[in-house]
């Protein structure tokens, strides 16, 4: 079993968010805020407040506390008197860390998890089994749909979810509105307004956006810049995911033609045109810094890069282009994409339930990881209404109704057993490798990853 669980340690089935937090947090030990000095900007519970006998607790998170872990954490010793232990600790000690403390028989409430921790973490009784009939069963805002379905395993939910009434469900595209007025092209806004925002128009206008600015012979504006993230968008925008998740286990989807599609529009942009920055991953740099028209970056980067010092009226919102296979549609992700578990063994599910409910109410309250005062400064009624245009226009991926749509659809990026090998494909695509070919190089290892897992979801795995 020890060596599945080093496995394990590798297995980060949704690479989207494994890309965006492993480079974040360190080990921090314990930080205990005695009286939690967060802004205290919500006032109130969306829930009725509850009896918790031991309200002091611990919790593990896995990037560094934001504004809204401080707020969260303010409202609990708030409503509970309780404090709130955070230990911080690497994305890639996920798995060690809380099996350590499953062994050791240390206590921690909370632990922040995403969807594709949950089947395998459930399956090696890492997690506490969440008791539904503790949790309001009329509330909006939680989300019994994926607790039944994604965050069960066999007859049993073992974490909290929400459904994120206030954010945006729609995979954002930033650009540079002052620099395709400069050059004279359609912005990607125009675009989708025109109904034709998809594939072969985003390569066209990533291609007119690579300039020379100042004649010297190099590329210094490119197109288009974007992290490894970049892939997990690509397919969710042509209505595909290369991993499934139906009854208890994982199956590579690699063999599906939109993937390919998706795969090949990035070598096609990288290679051919060179209209994908060729630097590495430092898309939200170079936007800032002008070297890049158009990022792929969360919504909260949108928002952040004025307080970084670009000037007011330059970034605008954009919404991420459909595939050719996506029928004209845009697809939105899956609602609150944190959950909210306990490790198992700490017998004090009414403190995990209770800042659950208080995670919750921050959340809907100020939207997930994006500080209030950013919200504040930029996101004003004439931005607003442009993400409640684009909200309305995407549908659920698991409610595209096209043919090839597997259900029980895991992770919303591109998704591996292991983040490594994904990047390990994308160096074979840059260097103008067929797809086709990365694809058949890296399968079987992927398929042995996905083995490993399944064989611990179906316990059979080897002691």
């Amino acid at each position: 079993m020890k060596n599945l669980l080093s496995k394990a340690l590798m297995v980060t089935l949704c690479l989207a968010m494994v890309l965006q937090l492993a480079a974040c947090g360190g080990d921090s030990g314990g930080k205990k805020e005695e009286e939690p000095a967060g802004p205290q900007r919500v006032e109130g519970l969306l829930f009725e407040e509850r009896e918790v006998e031991n309200a002091n607790i611990k919790m593990l998170i896995f990037y560094p506390p934001n504004s809204d872990i401080k707020e969260i954490n303010s409202l609990y010793h708030k409503t509970y008197g309780g404090t709130v232990d955070i230990i911080e600790k690497q994305w890639d000690a996920k798995t060690a860390t809380v099996s350590s403390y499953v062994a050791s028989g240390n206590p921690c409430e909370v632990v922040l998890l995403v969807d594709s921790d949950i089947p395998t973490f459930s399956a090696q009784g890492m997690l506490d089994v969440i008791p539904m009939d503790k949790l309001d069963a009329d509330s909006p805002y939680l989300d019994y749909e994926y607790m039944n379905g994604n965050g069960k395993y066999k007859d049993n939910t073992y974490v909290i979810a929400y459904e994120d009434t206030t954010g945006t469900r729609f995979y954002p595209l930033v650009y540079n509105a002052k620099l395709f007025e400069k050059y004279g092209v359609k912005t990607p806004y125009e675009h989708f307004k025109a109904g034709n925002w998809d594939y072969d128009q985003f390569r066209k206008t990533a291609a007119e956006m690579t300039v020379d600015t100042d004649d010297d012979g190099f590329v210094d504006l490119f197109g288009f810049d974007a992290s490894l993230k970049v892939f997990g968008r690509l397919f969710y925008a042509n209505a595909v995911q290369p991993l499934t998740y139906v009854n208890n286990k994982y199956s590579l989807n690699l063999d599906d033609p939109r993937i390919l599609e998706s795969y090949q529009l990035y070598s096609d942009m990288y290679n051919i045109d060179k209209s994908i920055n060729q630097t590495e991953f430092k898309e939200y740099q170079n936007f800032l810094n002008g070297r890049a028209a158009m990022v792929s970056v969360g919504i909260e980067y949108y928002a952040q890069c004025y307080l970084d010092g670009m000037e007011k009226g330059t970034a605008e919102l954009g919404i991420f282009p459909c595939g050719p296979s996506a029928n004209g549609k845009y697809f939105s992700y899956s609602t609150g994409h944190t959950f909210i578990g306990s490790v198992k063994g700490t017998n004090n599910l009414d403190a995990t339930i209770a800042w659950a409910e208080c995670a919750i109410s921050v959340w809907l309250e100020l939207a997930q990881d994006s500080p209030r005062e950013v919200l504040d400064y930029y996101w004003n009624e004439e931005e607003r209404a442009r993400i409640d245009e684009f909200n309305s226009t995407v549908i659920l991926f698991s409610e595209s109704g096209l043919k090839h749509n597997a259900q029980g659809v895991q992770g919303s990026g591109y998704t591996t057993a292991n983040w490594l090998t994904a990047q390990s494909m994308m160096v074979e695509i840059r260097k103008n490798v067929s797809v086709k070919t990365v694809i058949e190089k890296f399968k079987p290892t992927l398929q042995g990853q996905l083995d490993n897992v399944n064989a611990i979801l179906a316990g059979t795995a080897a002691q």
